[in-house]
């Protein structure tokens, strides 16, 4: 197993499907001891390879990795915490926190109404994606971070990594792309 992040201990939010599926795997296979976040274990059924109905945190171990779930809200102050206590429960340090969790319209209210015009997106709409999207990015910046400044510093001097992922969507905001334009993914 190659080692550019030989026992390095990531949390990924966003794990279960998509980009954190990706870079959970990608992290494993790089030696991390990876800590598998989501709202739940199954992935969302994306992707059509033969290891798609793995949970992520199970492939990461079948390829030779070290990895576990640990379910998440991450727009919830107390699960993000928990979260980061659990991490290092089980490894003892957090060296990197990546902030990929993240909704659209889509997601709060199904495919269909994400095209819709923003004048008739619902309030309750924009406060889930906001909790989510970018109130979750601050809580896990903020635990991740009070857990990094306690350890002792890394071979290279660090304490830890934070990384945010945002996705944008391509194309320029509509009317009708007003919710999704700037999502973190």
């Amino acid at each position: 197993m190659p080692g550019r992040l030989k026992d390095k201990i990531a949390i990924v939010t966003g794990a279960s499907s998509g980009l954190g599926r990706a870079i959970s795997l990608a992290f494993g296979a790089e030696g991390a001891c990876v800590v598998c976040s989501d709202i739940r274990e199954e992935s969302k059924g994306e992707s059509q390879d033969e290891d798609a109905q793995l949970y992520t945190h199970d492939l990461v171990v079948q390829r030779g990795g070290k990895a576990f779930f640990q379910k998440c809200d991450t727009g919830s102050s107390d699960e993000v915490e928990r979260l980061v206590e659990c991490a290092v429960k089980e490894y003892g340090r957090v060296d990197i926190m990546v902030n990929n969790a993240g909704i659209t319209a889509e997601g709060a209210l199904g495919r269909e109404a994400g095209d819709q015009p923003i004048w008739n997106v619902a309030e309750d709409t924009w406060d889930r994606t906001m909790r989510v999207n970018a109130k979750g990015v601050f809580l896990g910046c903020k635990w991740a971070s009070r857990q990094m400044v306690k350890q002792e510093p890394g071979p290279s001097g660090d304490r830890g990594w934070i990384i945010n992922i945002a996705v944008r969507t391509p194309g320029t905001p509509t009317a009708t792309r007003t919710m999704e334009s700037g999502k973190p993914h």
